[in-house]
């Protein structure tokens, strides 16, 4: 490290009076144009400042700064309570449109039909459909009632490559 470069570093510490130069320091500063110029620019800057500091009432400032929080805490929890009643509104508007027909009967009648894709079920054949529509009148937890429970190797292998291919999606 260069004698230009060490002065460099220590031209903070020396501003602010935690360190003094030596003979040597002293005599490269008056000798090298760079490192007085900024010796210059250092210790002239460190003062800045001073008298505005010095002018200050802290304990106002501190009142300032703390009411300012408090105002901006209120404003924050209004506008987490006013998010939070415009995600609720957008959830019912989304609820009144997915299911219309409850909308106005309370529950789908018969012979009301409900359009939902659910591609999940196209690959299911007569039977399985049928059992799926059986089992959603059914208390959850229950059963699906004319569905083979049995195990899995009572199947044959085209039966068990549908299971797989079900399974796999």
């Amino acid at each position: 490290m260069t004698i230009c470069e060490q002065l460099s570093e220590r031209m903070p510490a020396v501003a602010l009076g935690q360190a003094a130069w030596s003979d040597a320091e002293r005599a490269h500063l008056a000798a090298c144009a760079e490192c007085g110029a900024e010796w210059a620019l250092v210790s002239g800057t460190s003062r800045l400042g001073l008298d505005i500091a010095a002018g200050l009432d802290g304990h106002h400032i501190t009142e300032r700064v703390l009411g300012r929080l408090r105002i901006e805490g209120a404003r924050a929890r209004v506008r987490r309570v006013g998010l939070m009643l415009g995600g609720l509104a957008a959830a019912a508007a989304l609820t009144l449109v997915v299911w219309p027909a409850r909308r106005h009967t309370g529950s789908v009648g018969p012979g009301v039909a409900v359009e939902m894709p659910l591609p999940e079920l196209d690959s299911l054949g007569t039977p399985e459909l049928q059992a799926v529509l059986d089992s959603l009148d059914t208390p959850l937890g229950t059963t699906v009632q004319g569905v083979d429970t049995g195990d899995l190797d009572d199947l044959n292998a085209p039966e068990l490559q549908h299971v797989l291919d079900g399974l796999e999606g």
